[in-house]
């Protein structure tokens, strides 16, 4: 069966090239994500469009791309990816009634929001990406000793614990730590 209407999912992303941490990669994966369903008979029989919205880690701005994204009428609007976004916006969250489906790592904020029955959190933890990837390495060139270089943001402190932890557990020993302000 063929619906009219498409199933349409706003991307609510950074922007590449505004932000030194952004990349294509959510959108390259949610463009190949939408091919597939569109070539597997969309979602319920409904034809899926993509369509990308301007996030900002300033909380005015993704307002305004936020607002747009609504006025496409979407079915779902994915990303959000930080709570500098998600905490300011959460009562246009709420009132919009349109399921978020939010990149967010940090469940100890996202819990506290007010309005979370309609927000989602999709993504896993990146000190477990950072974990196996380690597991990976020790396994690979079997290392004794290692060092870290960490950066002091709250997700590459999360990250380096987990490294450091995996080596420990593989008996190698951690010769220095360093903290990076970032």
């Amino acid at each position: 069966m063929k619906f009219s209407t498409p199933f349409k999912i706003a991307g609510f992303f950074d922007i590449p090239g505004q932000d030194p941490q952004s990349d294509n990669g959510a959108i390259t994966t949610m463009n190949i994500a939408v091919n597939y369903l569109n070539s597997h008979g969309g979602v319920g029989g409904r034809k899926v469009q993509f369509k990308l919205f301007e996030m900002t880690y300033a909380p005015s701005t993704a307002q305004t791309g936020f607002l747009k994204a609504l006025a496409w009428k979407p079915s779902v609007v994915i990303g959000a990816d930080t709570d500098v976004v998600l905490v300011p916006l959460e009562n246009e969250f709420a009132a919009s009634k349109v399921p978020v489906l939010a990149e967010e790592t940090d469940l100890a904020s996202q819990s506290k929001l007010k309005f979370p029955n309609d927000l989602f959190s999709f993504r896993g933890a990146p000190e477990l990406g950072s974990a196996a990837t380690t597991q990976y390495l020790v396994n690979k060139f079997k290392p004794t000793s290692a060092g870290l270089i960490c950066v002091t943001t709250p997700y590459g402190t999360a990250g380096c614990n987990a490294d450091e932890i995996t080596l420990l557990k593989d008996n190698v020993t951690v010769v220095t730590r360093v903290q990076v302000n970032y």
